[in-house]
């Protein structure tokens, strides 16, 4: 009785008070060493500096930027200009026409720099701070605002344009025309690690004995929070941001920790307990989109903000790969292949609250272990904080005990996080769906039926062969089960439960759904109709045969219809003196084979469409549009309150309710290349050719860091045909294999993996035709036919037996078929697709008509009256004549109708 209380205590406890932890992926970068900072242009696309270069990321691809510098420390300003600085150097990086970055190196007349820690752009100047000095670039000059010369600086602060400087022996100072004048000198045992803007009137300031400042630019003093234990035991490195009311505290064995600026409270921990990969943060960036980039020695990760999607797969006590999920009267449950668990409130004084917080443990001893590997390079950073000798071995020793770090952060984390999934008894198999049966869970396993209260399950149906129930809608205590051996109905009564198997029914059911007073059987090429009576219980049972004995189907209800979704699309059922199933044109484009089906809660059904998921029954489901961020889901449930539960073999969601948000991803060309590998303007690019491009290549990106696996892209070209949009694709490269000459319009836009579109953007590029196809050679070409054509009227109205004559002609019809054959080549090119056959055989042609062709005209013109009379009405009889006496035509005729033997 005692047990069955202490269920009912925890059931009534709200256990979805705790929202969750922020969705987090991970990004492997396994030829990249660790990142040093990051940063993100106008457009969107990620700059992360390491100490091979710079690599930048656009949401589709991964480039590495050789600049030949080791960056360390990045800046951007408004003007997508980046500044990088690293060991003895700092200088820019801007793109040119063409879009391809460019480094220029600032400092080349500067000596004994230092290594360059920080950048800050501000309005009127750029500030770069190292080890041994503070720089200014603006208006294309450096200056050297301070340089030391005695040992290293200990870290600064900028406050709007005023400079802040933290020396060894003045302590906490401020910069200002070359002269430092001390604020607090207190500050001498400090170092300064990071500071970022609180207000408009102040900063904030992190040291490294992990304490928190405030400083208005005349004072200083300490900034509370609760965060103060914590940051003692993981070591503060850096702080960013977040928004007016919130920052983040990044460590060196802690991960990352939200914290609010006016109460100093810890909104959210980041660590490897909640998925972040590994808990030694070395950068952080805000991005455009609200999403946290936490960059570290396995790589960087990305924890979405803004989303109403959380995670609840790290709270302890859940075991196996999750695979079915339901909620009765406020509680969770989840099943997975290794049994039936629900989340419930902790207390780490009862049985379950100390397991959770020896598993909670054991987790921790894997991260500290992954922090012992890294014990060097951790050491090295904090000798590198140059602390005074007394003071070191306090910290080294806070390092290496991996007792006391264990216990505080397990012993904190389960305070703040007071959840875990408890496991219910007597469920060890995979279950494969939860039914909700008069206020209680029925679980489906693979080795029976289980009903569970009191947090303990009874076995009320064994069986291996299970595959699907659904409780009755006419007899709330009867269970129609489906099974690989026909259909059994299960009856609940007062002295237990009885199983009755339909006699007429012997193959296997995939499933089965009741409607109205019909029980819906569905089997592999066969369709069962089983009439029910008032009770629930057969009456009669109809078999039919579909065409396709293997057909495969699946049964539902949608919108009072019968539906049997098979293999190759939708059946529908109708009556017509009989039952008939026939195509469903609506839903014909879901089957069995391209689609993946949830009906596991009854009054939904859930559909696959490309990487969407459709509610196929109509009713309105809000944050729908979240499933397709979220991988191979298992099963999905929703709520009263309007929450998605989704589970996949990797964690456990909560999609909250939320309307109205957009998320549209921003587009643009990242790069144009014409076929002879030349980079073009990103504007309107005028491309010099030969009258055609080969392998023309646009490269687009569309940064949309949520799931951008998924981002697709679409476009359509005006110009070279009347085509539509192209069909949706993931690939960000646009290629046309042939392009003619001529001017030409891209349409293109995205879909993000949320079925947001861009909006749409246009490219106008122009093919420039060869000078040969210009209007000035058509026109040159065009004296030159005339004057041929007129020389060869002269000589064969001169002398029909001249073979300059048929020399002349022959010259002219070929100077007129080549003219016809530039004019009509790119007809040939469009139509062939550019191969050289179909040229050759036109050629060909040509060829062989030149002779019959030049005798037919050379007789024309020989013995033409029409030529008679014009030459006769215009004079043309003495020009004629007075050219042939020029051109002496009767001696060439004499040269060249004489025989050898004259």
């Amino acid at each position: 009785m005692l047990r069955f209380l202490f269920f009912f205590f925890f059931l009534n406890i709200s256990v979805f008070a705790q929202r969750g932890n922020l969705l987090v992926k991970n990004y492997k970068l396994p030829s990249v060493p660790q990142v040093t900072d990051i940063v993100q242009n106008s457009k969107g696309i990620l700059y992360f500096a390491h100490s091979g270069g710079i690599l930048s990321y656009d949401g589709f691809r991964w480039d590495d930027i050789n600049l030949e510098v080791n960056a360390h420390s990045l800046a951007i300003d408004n003007k997508d200009i980046i500044y990088v600085g690293g060991k003895e150097f700092f200088g820019k990086i801007e793109p040119n026409q063409i879009g391809k970055l460019e480094y220029f190196n600032l400092s080349y007349e500067q000596k004994q720099i230092g290594d360059i820690i920080d950048i800050a752009v501000l309005e009127s100047q750029v500030l770069f701070y190292s080890s041994k000095g503070v720089f200014s670039y603006a208006n294309s000059q450096i200056k050297t605002l301070y340089k030391f010369q005695k040992e290293e600086l200990a870290g600064w602060a900028v406050l709007k344009e005023d400079i802040f400087l933290n020396l060894p022996e003045k302590g906490f100072c401020k910069l200002s025309n070359g002269n430092v004048t001390s604020i607090r000198t207190d500050f001498v045992e400090k170092t300064i690690l990071s500071f970022i803007p609180f207000d408009n009137q102040s900063i904030l300031i992190a040291t490294d004995d992990n304490t928190l400042w405030l400083c208005d630019g005349k004072n200083i003093y300490p900034f509370p929070t609760y965060a103060t234990e914590y940051l003692q035991n993981h070591f503060l490195e850096k702080m960013t941001d977040l928004s007016p009311q919130e920052f983040v505290i990044s460590t060196l064995a802690g991960g990352s920790i939200i914290v609010n600026k006016k109460d100093g409270s810890i909104r959210q921990i980041i660590s490897y307990e909640t998925g972040l990969a590994d808990n030694e943060i070395s950068a952080v960036l805000v991005d455009k989109q609200q999403g946290l980039w936490l960059c570290h020695t396995e790589g960087v990760s990305r924890v979405a903000l803004n989303l109403p999607v959380y995670n609840y797969g790290h709270y302890p006590g859940i075991e196996g790969k999750p695979s079915t999920i339901t909620k009765i009267k406020d509680l969770l449950y989840v099943g997975t292949n290794s049994g039936l668990f629900y989340l419930s409130y902790s207390n780490k004084d009862d049985v379950s609250g100390q397991v959770a917080a020896e598993k909670q443990r054991q987790l921790q001893q894997i991260a500290w272990q992954r922090a012992q590997n890294r014990k060097k390079t951790l050491l090295q950073k904090l000798n590198s904080l140059k602390k005074t000798e007394d003071k070191t071995p306090k910290v080294v020793t806070v390092v290496v005990e991996s007792n006391v770090y264990n216990y505080n952060y397990s012993n904190y984390l389960l305070e703040k996080t007071p959840y875990n999934f408890r496991k219910i008894s007597g469920v060890d198999g995979k279950c494969k769906q939860l039914i909700q049966f008069q206020e209680k869970v029925v679980a489906l396993t693979n080795t029976g039926l289980y009903e569970v209260q009191f947090g303990i399950a009874t076995q009320i149906f064994e069986d291996r062969n299970l595959l699907y129930a659904e409780v009755s809608k006419t007899n709330s205590n009867l269970l129609y089960v489906a099974t690989e051996k026909g259909v059994i109905i299960l009856q609940k009564t007062a002295i237990g439960w009885q199983s009755t198997p339909v006699a007429d029914i012997q193959d296997t059911v995939f499933n089965l759904t009741q409607y109205e007073n019909n029980l819906w059987v569905a089997g592999e090429g066969r369709i069962w109709k089983i009439k029910l009576n008032l009770q629930g219980f057969p009456e009669k049972t109809i078999s039919y045969t579909l065409e396709n004995k293997n057909l495969k189907t699946f049964v539902r209800v949608i919108e009072k219809e019968v539906l049997f979704f098979t293999n190759f699309g939708v059946l529908k059922q109708q009556w017509i003196v009989g039952d008939i199933f026939i195509p469903d044109v609506k839903l014909q484009h879901y089957n069995l084979k391209g689609s993946k089906f949830y009906t596991n809660q009854d009054a939904y059904i859930w559909a696959t469409e490309g990487i969407e998921y459709k509610e196929l029954s109509g009713k309105p489901v809000l944050s729908s549009q979240f499933l397709a961020i979220i991988p191979n889901i298992e099963d999905i449930y929703y709520d009263a309150q309007k929450n998605l539960w989704v589970v996949n073999s990797n964690g456990i969601y909560r999609i909250y309710p939320q309307e109205n948000k957009s998320y549209a991803p921003d587009l643009f060309i990242k790069q144009v290349q014409s076929g002879n590998g030349v980079l073009q303007q990103l504007g309107k690019a005028t491309i010099e050719s030969n009258g055609s491009i080969q392998n023309f290549q646009i490269q687009i990106a569309s940064p949309f860091f949520i799931a951008e696996e998924n981002t697709q892209f679409q476009y359509y070209l005006k110009g070279l045909d009347d085509s539509d949009w192209s069909p949706w694709r993931s690939q960000a490269l646009i290629e046309f294999p042939y392009l003619p000459s001529g001017e030409y319009v891209l349409k293109y836009r995205s879909k993000n993996a949320l079925g947001e579109l861009s909006p749409t953007q246009t490219f106008v590029f122009e093919i420039e035709s060869p000078f040969w196809q210009t209007w000035w050679f058509y026109l040159m070409q065009i004296g030159v036919l005339f004057g041929l054509l007129l020389t060869a009227v002269i000589y064969n109205r001169k002398g029909a037996e001249s073979r300059v004559a048929s020399v002349i002609t022959l010259v002219a019809i070929i100077t007129v078929f080549e003219l016809l054959f530039l004019l009509i080549e790119p007809l040939i090119d469009n139509f062939s697709g550019g191969v050289f056959v179909f040229k050759l055989v036109v050629n060909i042609l040509l060829a062989v008509s030149l002779i019959p062709m030049e005798k037919k005209i050379q007789k024309y013109l020989q013995n033409s009256e029409y030529l008679d009379a014009l030459a006769k009405k215009i004079g043309w009889r003495k020009r004629l004549k007075d050219i042939g006496e020029y051109l002496n035509v009767q001696q060439i005729k004499d040269i060249t109708n004489r025989r050898p033997s004259d």
